[in-house]
């Protein structure tokens, strides 16, 4: 039987059954195991204007047609094997100039495919960010648990450049680590800039996370903490003395508008080694008092602890 008639059989079937049936699908939207929808992408003939993949363009006994029109011949017993959101082996059959239709571009089906095969991985470090994100939400949608381990090590290399971006990844595919590991990075911002991007069970965790970091670090705070240096001094050198009292306000009126800055305070508090001198002893003490980190909470705290509380379980 070919796909597209094992496919038109189900439908048939679902139809006549009382409850739902639990199969596996291909479409846009579905890779785990769910219930039949309405109407399936069924496969189709291959066209003949279609380009091959120049890894996979013989040797294999499924069809797959990228959203540019390029198809790949792949062996069901590596997606089998190593794809759970891919058909099983007992769902289709080999249909000759059928394919099956996926929603992803040939340059990420030709990485994707590479991590089902017995092979070395494919190279991922000089994939620019937006196409990582891509290969990463497609190892995702099918599961390719190889390629999800190796996109999430290489993201782990521009948490600095797209915190928020890779804090939503994380979150919704339920990558704790790589949530904690990004979230102080966003603390500071307004909730109104990360609020859509949250899970809704990571929401109070956060805002309690938040309000933390407010409380602690908040527009107050940095008005006690930058208005000390007022009152100080470089012995015998009035320039410098200028130069700080300048240079102090300016953080303070940066940090009052984006205190996501007080994240890496090592960055933020930078000045030139000329005024770390012994003369600067007094401004350079206080620097060091404003860099010492507080003692706050983690967010996977919070999250523990939101857990805990559901659960009736003391914390």
């Amino acid at each position: 039987m070919s796909i597209s008639g094992l496919l038109r059989c189900i439908n048939r079937s679902v139809a006549t059954l009382e409850e739902p049936s639990s199969i596996f699908l291909i479409d846009s939207h579905v890779s785990r195991r769910t219930t039949a929808p309405d109407s399936l992408p069924l496969p189709v003939e291959a066209p003949s204007s279609s380009k091959v993949s120049k890894l996979f363009n013989s040797g294999g006994d499924v069809i797959f047609r990228s959203s540019d029109n390029v198809l790949f011949y792949i062996q069901q017993k590596y997606l089998e094997a190593n794809a759970e959101g891919f058909p099983l082996a007992e769902h289709t059959t080999k249909g000759v100039d059928e394919v099956v239709p996926l929603t992803e571009s040939s340059n990420i089906l030709e990485l994707l495919f590479q991590f089902t095969y017995p092979q070395m991985p494919p190279d991922l470090a000089e994939l620019e960010f937006p196409e990582l994100m891509e290969l990463a939400e497609a190892a995702e949608k099918y599961l390719i648990h190889h390629g999800r381990q190796f996109c999430l090590m290489r993201i782990g290399a521009f948490v600095t450049q797209y915190p928020l971006e890779i804090f939503a990844f994380a979150a919704e595919h339920d990558h704790m680590k790589l949530v904690y590991e990004v979230a102080p990075r966003l603390v500071g911002k307004p909730l109104s800039e990360i609020a859509y991007r949250i899970p809704s069970g990571l929401y109070i965790p956060w805002s309690l996370y938040h309000d933390q970091f407010i409380s602690n670090l908040g527009k107050q705070a940095i008005d006690h903490t930058f208005s000390q240096p007022d009152t100080l001094n470089c012995s015998n050198n009035t320039n410098h003395t200028n130069h700080w009292r300048r240079l102090v306000a300016e953080w303070r009126a940066k940090m009052s508008n984006d205190m996501s800055l007080l994240v890496d305070l090592d960055e933020s508090l930078h000045i030139s080694p000329e005024y770390l001198g012994s003369c600067c002893n007094a401004f350079v003490n206080w620097r060091d008092r404003v860099k010492k980190p507080k003692r706050t909470s983690s967010l996977e705290h919070f999250v523990k602890q939101h857990r805990a509380k559901r659960s009736g379980r003391v914390f």
